[in-house]
């Protein structure tokens, strides 16, 4: 997910394929990305969702330092349901991006072709999220209801319900 010591200030978690993000890798690079802060000192974490939030108050977050001197981890989500405009605003605040504000962009759906996310494409850290495919039902056991044993099917024509993933 994030390469081992890897020390950037912006990181954009973002899906690369559309339609295949997956929340659970998001949530496991944003703890890796903390540990990483943590081991070089206190960090003080906030979180924001775009949509929820005033976006003038998320760039301030951004632009300006703690006063106490400790790091910030901000975690921005639904960045993609923002307006254009809205957008716009947090470009700015990107490249004014306080030296001790670490800021991680969580995307469910970044549309590469908006100013924001092309900056973000140019400035971050990209941390693909992406769900690498549906588990395969031959993957999976069924539990025989006599013992309770745990057998696995001869065929994965025997145990899936779908035809076309029978061979």
């Amino acid at each position: 997910m994030v390469a081992e010591g890897a020390t950037s200030s912006l990181y954009l978690l973002a899906e690369e394929r559309r339609g295949e993000f997956d929340g659970w890798r998001a949530d496991r690079a944003l703890a890796e990305i903390r540990r990483g802060l943590e081991r070089k000192g206190s960090v003080a974490v906030h979180g924001y969702h775009a949509a929820d939030g005033d976006v003038e108050a998320l760039a301030d977050a951004i632009e300006t330092p703690s006063l106490f001197g400790a790091r910030t981890f901000l975690i921005v989500r639904g960045v993609e349901s923002l307006d254009e405009r809205g957008q716009e605003r947090l470009t700015p605040a990107l490249e004014r991006q306080a030296p001790q504000v670490t800021l991680a962009i969580v995307a469910r759906g970044a549309d590469m072709r908006r100013r924001f996310f092309v900056r973000c494409r140019e400035l971050a850290t990209r941390v693909p999220v992406d769900h690498h495919g549906r588990p395969r039902c031959v993957d999976l056991p069924t539990h025989s209801r006599v013992s309770g044993a745990v057998r696995w099917p001869r065929t994965r024509a025997s145990f899936c319900s779908n035809a076309s993933d029978a061979t």
